[in-house]
């Protein structure tokens, strides 16, 4: 689609991008940023109320 004189070859003006929050968007980890956040948060704040 992107090599020119190929019989499917589209051109740069009539290409269109398309994302999802499945890949493109996010990083693909087991956990997701903010239970990284969280977890960060929880041993930042965790001396201050042990209990």
């Amino acid at each position: 689609m992107t090599k020119a004189g190929s019989p499917d070859f589209v051109s740069p003006a009539e290409r269109i991008a398309v994302f999802d929050n499945d890949g493109p968007l996010w990083v693909e980890q087991p956990m997701y940023f903010q239970s990284f956040f969280i977890f960060d948060r929880i041993k930042a704040l965790a001396p201050q109320n042990p209990a």
